[in-house]
C-alpha cells in the first residue's frame, strides 16, 4: 500500500488536530488510530495520553520526511532515519527537557539535541539504546600499542606512536 495516497490535513489543518488530540476529543482519537495503523501498521495504547502525543509526534516526523525525501523510493522512512542517526533511545523510552518542556522520543530527537542533554545531564544515557562511545586519549593510546605492539617498543614518545600510526 502507498501511504502516500492516505496522508491528507485533517479538517483545520495539523495544529488544530494536535490541540483536538491534547483535549482527548473522540473524533480526533479515533482519526488519530486510524492514521496511525494506516501508516505504520502498529496501534496505539488507549487511554494513554503519552501514547497518543508520541504517535502524533511521529506522523508528524512522517509527514516533514516526506517532504524531504522521494517517498516512492521509501516504504518505510522512519527505519531509514535510524541507521544514521548516532543516538537513539530504548524502546518506548521518552524524556522531558525540563518540567513541562519539550518531550523527546525517537520520532523527535535529533544528535545535537542528545548531544546538549547529555551534557547537562549524563546520567540519562541510561537511556539511549544507541550512542558514540567517546574515547580518551589515554584509551587510544593503549589501543595503538596493542595494534602497534612492536612498534610501540622503539617509539620514545606518544607523539612518535601517534606519527607512526599515521602513516
Amino acid at each position: 500500500m502507498d501511504n502516500t495516497s492516505i496522508i491528507t490535513p485533517p479538517s483545520g489543518g495539523w495544529g488544530a488536530f494536535g490541540a483536538q488530540i491534547a483535549q482527548r476529543q473522540p473524533e480526533a482519537i479515533a482519526q488519530l488510530n486510524q492514521l496511525y495503523h494506516n501508516l505504520f501498521n502498529q496501534t496505539i495504547q488507549q487511554g494513554c495520553g503519552n501514547c497518543y502525543q508520541k504517535a502524533f509526534y511521529r506522523i508528524q516526523k512522517y509527514l516533514y520526511l516526506q517532504q524531504q525525501n522521494n517517498p516512492s523510493n521509501n516504504n518505510d522512512i522512519m527505519s531509514k532515519t535510524h541507521p544514521t542517526r548516532k543516538y537513539l533511545l530504548k524502546p518506548d523510552r521518552s524524556l522531558q527537557t525540563t518540567f513541562g518542556g519539550d518531550t523527546l522520543t525517537n520520532d523527535n530527537l535529533t544528535d545535537d539535541a542528545a548531544e546538549k542533554l547529555l551534557k547537562a545531564f549524563p546520567s540519562l544515557i541510561e537511556h539511549f539504546e544507541r550512542y558514540p562511545v567517546v574515547q580518551t586519549v589515554e584509551k587510544v593510546v593503549k589501543q595503538a600499542i596493542k595494534v602497534a605492539g612492536p612498534l610501540v617498543e622503539t617509539a620514545a614518545t606518544i607523539a612518535e606512536i601517534i606519527a607512526e600510526i599515521k602513516k
